[in-house]
Formats: C-alpha cells, sequence, structure tokens
C-alpha cells in the first residue's frame, strides 16, 4: 500500500512537471483570447517521448515493530543510519515487567516446592496403602485397608493438582523472560533507516511500528503502462531508466509484468531491476521514466 501511494505521489508530480496533468473545464473567453490561449494538455494515455512513469523502490521494507506494549525508553538509531541484521534499534521501559517476573519467579518457586512436599506425602501415603492390601483383611482391619487407599488417593489427587499449578507458573515465568527479551527491539535484516516514527516516552501498543527499515542498496523501478502499450515490454528486457530530476540515465531489466490492468487507472504495474545498482548512488522515493531500449522497441509497420 506504501508503495501504491508512493507511486500516485509521483505520477501527479511528474505529470505537473511535465505540463500533462488534466485541466478543469474553461470558462467562456472572447474571440481574441480564444485565439491566444495556448492548447490545454490532456492526461497522458501513451508514452511520453521520456518513457513511461515510476518509482524508485526499496526491494525490503518494513515497519519494525514492538513485540511488547508499554514506554519507549530509548531509540537507538536515526534516519540514514545504517543497521546490521539483529542490532539494537530502541529498547522498550522494563520496570514494571522485571518486578513482575520476580514476583512470577518466586511463586513458581514456592509451588515448586509444595509439589516437591505433596509427592513424598504420596509415595508415602501409597506405600501405606500397597502394605495394608498385602496383608490381607486377616490381619489389617478392613476399615484401615480402606482408609489407606482413600488416603492415597487423595495425596496423588493433591499432588497432580500441585504439579499442574507449578506447571503454569514455570509457564508464565517463560513468558515473562521472553517478554522482557522482546523489549530490545532488533533490526530484522540489514538496511538503513528511513523513518523514526517514535520518540522515547511514548506509549506503544504491542504491535505497534518503531521505524521504517529499508533496504537501501536494493532497489527496483516501479512503473506503470497505459492499456495498449504493454507489449512494448516483455520480461527479461532491458530498459532505459531515467532519472527525473537530472535526466542520468540507468540500465534496468524486467522482472516482473503483472497479469492484470488496474480497473481504476486501466494501466499495468512493471518492475524492473537496476543493472549495477550498488555503484549508482541512488535512493528510494526517486522519481523516474522507463522506457524501452531501441533494440526492444517495437517496429513502425510498413
Amino acid at each position: 500500500m506504501r508503495h501504491m501511494a508512493l507511486m500516485a505521489a509521483c505520477v501527479a508530480l511528474l505529470c505537473t512537471a511535465c505540463g500533462e496533468g488534466s485541466s478543469s473545464k474553461p470558462s467562456a473567453l472572447s474571440a481574441d483570447q480564444e485565439h491566444d490561449r495556448p492548447p490545454v494538455a490532456e492526461t497522458p494515455t501513451k508514452m511520453t517521448t521520456r518513457g513511461h512513469i515510476g518509482v524508485l523502490v526499496a526491494k525490503e521494507s518494513v515497519n519494525v515493530p514492538s513485540q511488547a506494549g508499554g514506554i519507549v525508553r530509548s531509540v537507538l538509531v536515526d534516519i540514514g543510519d545504517s543497521v546490521s541484521a539483529g542490532q539494537p534499534i530502541a529498547t522498550m521501559d522494563t520496570q514494571a515487567m522485571r518486578s513482575e517476573l520476580a514476583i512470577a519467579t518466586a511463586n513458581a518457586r514456592a509451588s515448586s516446592a509444595r509439589t516437591r512436599r505433596l509427592r513424598v506425602q504420596m509415595e508415602a501415603a501409597q506405600v501405606v496403602a500397597k502394605r495394608h492390601i498385602e496383608m490381607g483383611a486377616g490381619i489389617v482391619a478392613k476399615q484401615e485397608i480402606e482408609a489407606a487407599r482413600t488416603k492415597a488417593a487423595s495425596s496423588a489427587a493433591a499432588h497432580a493438582e500441585a504439579a499442574a499449578e507449578t506447571s503454569a507458573q514455570q509457564t508464565r515465568v517463560s513468558q515473562l523472560k521472553r517478554q522482557l527479551a522482546e523489549t530490545t527491539i532488533k533490526a530484522p535484516f540489514a538496511g538503513e533507516i528511513a523513518q523514526r516514527l517514535v520518540t522515547p516516552g511514548e506509549a506503544v501498543a504491542p504491535g505497534a511500528p518503531i521505524v521504517l527499515l529499508i533496504t537501501a542498496e536494493s532497489l527496483r523501478v516501479d512503473f506503470v503502462v497505459p492499456l495498449g502499450e504493454q507489449t512494448n515490454y516483455k520480461i527479461g528486457d532491458q530498459v532505459e531508466v531515467e532519472l527525473d530530476a537530472s535526466e542520468e540515465t540507468f540500465t534496468g531489466i524486467v522482472r516482473r509484468i503483472a497479469p492484470n490492468l488496474d480497473s481504476v487507472t486501466q494501466m499495468t504495474t512493471m518492475q524492473a531491476e537496476l543493472v549495477g545498482q550498488s555503484e549508482l548512488g541512488l535512493q528510494a522515493g526517486v522519481g523516474v521514466w522507463v522506457r524501452p531500449q531501441p533494440h526492444n522497441a517495437p517496429q513502425p509497420k510498413e
């Protein structure tokens, strides 16, 4: 969605720069004014002399989220900073979470100790019940045998309940430890910081974006082609990519062509890979023009 908005903005800006934007209906003019008025430019439906409108887009871009909600303690990067995969980029306040972890850890330890005590009691009751059963009713009263069995069963039930509680407490401790680790937000891949989306002291919800990270050294060209001109391009074709501002040109290779037209604009989106882009020093978001290289362009019919 971000790429589509950026493409739309570039289309509007480039069309305005070229005098190709749509105009409103003119008011009535006198004969002299009508004679002197320059022709009104129409919205382009065919490739201009410069080509088809496009924009440079990072191959990978992501709003790096906060896994845990809370207060942002620090943002360790700024716009334009290069980061490596796994590098910390921000931290969340951990005071409340550490307190909760300490309480959960203490509860888990107490529950574990209680479970161990109940296990000893259960095993002792099982031994007594087994001995009474083996001795038989001739030596041990029937009531004592039943009482031993009941105590063994109740001891086993109490131990099972305590073991379940201990397991739940330990699970909670593990969850808090994982959440505590997630309070340090790390870069998922190497790239550059394109935007800082929060400031220290700001409260954020789980999943809130912290920074926009892009692969600055890995760009592609997204461009749009009007209905009827898609045959000018095929996957694998070389194209000329011209920067709108400087008219500097580069070579690209068509890698993807959308299988359908946009229902509103009646245009097809295509993507091209820049050749030798690591040496070009280009930035994402730059407006460009794309056109087929001469040997790819269709030959006029005789």
